[in-house]
C-alpha cells in the first residue's frame, strides 16, 4: 500500500500522463464549490484560452487546446476531448451534457480495428446555440448563428443561419438575420 502511495506522489511530481490535469482542471476547478472565476483562471494557468467566466461546474477538459470566446455560456457537464483545438466564438451559448470529439482512428484490419490515431479541430463560430445532449464530432465548422438542436450528432459542417437537428444532423430549416 505504501509503495502504491509512493508512485502515485512520484507520477504526480514527475508530470506523470494527467494526473495534475485531472487533478486541477477536472477535479477542483470543475468542482461545484469552485466559484466560476477561479475555474477560469485555472484553466487559463494550464494553457487554455479562455474569455469567459460563465463556464459551468462538471465539464471535462482534456487538454489545454481549448479557445472560448467573450460572452460564451457552457452548461454543466460538457466534455471537451482536446486531442486537437477546439475554437468556440463569443455569444455562443452550449447546453447541458454535450459531446465535442477531436480525435478518432483509422479503421484497422480486424486483428484491431482502431488504428491509427487521426485528430481534427472543432471550429463554433460567434452566436451559435448548442442544445442539450449534442455530439459534435471531429474536422466540424459549425458557423455563425447555427442552431444546433439537442439530442443531434455533428458529423459534417453546419452552413450560417441555420437549424440543425437529427442523428445524423440535418438541415431544418434556414433561419433569418433578426
Amino acid at each position: 500500500m505504501f509503495k502504491r502511495i509512493l508512485v502515485w506522489i512520484y507520477k504526480i511530481l514527475s508530470g506523470g500522463g494527467y494526473i495534475l490535469r485531472d487533478i486541477f482542471i477536472n477535479g477542483i476547478a470543475g468542482s461545484y464549490v469552485c466559484p466560476r472565476f477561479v475555474r477560469t483562471v485555472v484553466y487559463r494557468g494550464f494553457g487554455n484560452r479562455i474569455k469567459t467566466y460563465q463556464i459551468s461546474p462538471k465539464c471535462f477538459l482534456g487538454g489545454s487546446n481549448l479557445s472560448v470566446g467573450e460572452s460564451t455560456f457552457i452548461n454543466y457537464g460538457n466534455f471537451f476531448d482536446l486531442t486537437a483545438g477546439i475554437i468556440i466564438g463569443s455569444n455562443v451559448r452550449i447546453g447541458p451534457k454535450s459531446i465535442f470529439i477531436t480525435g478518432s482512428h483509422e479503421i484497422g484490419d480486424s486483428i484491431k480495428r482502431a488504428g491509427e490515431r487521426k485528430k481534427a479541430s472543432i471550429i463554433i463560430e460567434d452566436g451559435c446555440w448548442i442544445g442539450a445532449g449534442v455530439i459534435v464530432l471531429p474536422g466540424v465548422k459549425i458557423k455563425h448563428g447555427s442552431v444546433v438542436a439537442a439530442g443531434a450528432v455533428v458529423t459534417e459542417d453546419c452552413e450560417a443561419d441555420t437549424l440543425y437537428g437529427g442523428i445524423p444532423a440535418k438541415i431544418l430549416r434556414r433561419l433569418g438575420e433578426e
